[in-house]
């Protein structure tokens, strides 16, 4: 498994639900669904920076069963791949 940093990620709008559409690395954008596929079955793994900290990008489900990115918990911003630079 790879692990990959996340430099920038691709949401979907300034509305109080944001989700992220695509992330951003190694000069490349890769969509949603692409990134969850690749989480689910091991092929890699991502994460961000924060403070010179890894942290680690994770696949949740909405109470209707819908996928999205998150980043785990660690006491920073609630979700750290809203807050990187748009791809």
């Amino acid at each position: 498994m790879s692990a990959y940093l996340v430099t920038h990620s691709r949401k979907d709008g300034p509305d109080a639900d944001r989700r992220i559409d695509a992330i951003g690395f190694d000069g490349y954008v890769y969509p949603l669904n692409t990134v969850i596929n690749w989480i689910e079955s091991g092929v890699h793994s991502f994460f961000v920076l924060v403070l010179g900290q890894r942290v680690t990008v994770l696949v949740r489900k909405t109470v209707f069963g819908h996928k999205y990115l998150t980043t785990s918990p660690d006491g920073f911003k609630p979700n750290n791949l809203l807050y990187l630079p748009d791809c």
